[in-house]
């Protein structure tokens, strides 16, 4: 996923290695790709990161424009339709 820091604002990144490694900062000048971990979506949650526009789900079909997601015809449940899942 990519995110951005929120205006003003810079967030360590999650892969530290230990104490004499510098801190890297994600910060609110460009959008980084990181994976998509509990610590990233709880900076996410808190406000702390903002995801890019360009990963943020599209209003029509929930899924972003470069994070590819099953859909709800592949695997398990296949053939089911978005109304019959909301209606179980």
């Amino acid at each position: 996923m990519k995110v951005i820091a929120a205006p003003g604002t810079r967030c360590p990144r999650e892969e530290q290695s230990g104490p004499s490694t510098p801190v890297k900062f994600i910060t609110d000048s460009e959008a980084v790709d990181v994976p998509d971990t509990t610590y990233y979506r709880r900076l996410v949650n808190d406000g702390s990161l903002i995801i890019s526009p360009s990963h943020q789900p599209s209003p029509e079909t929930g899924e972003g424009t470069n994070n590819p997601s099953p859909s709800l015809g592949e695997g398990k449940g296949e053939g089911i339709t978005q109304e019959e899942v909301s209606h179980e």
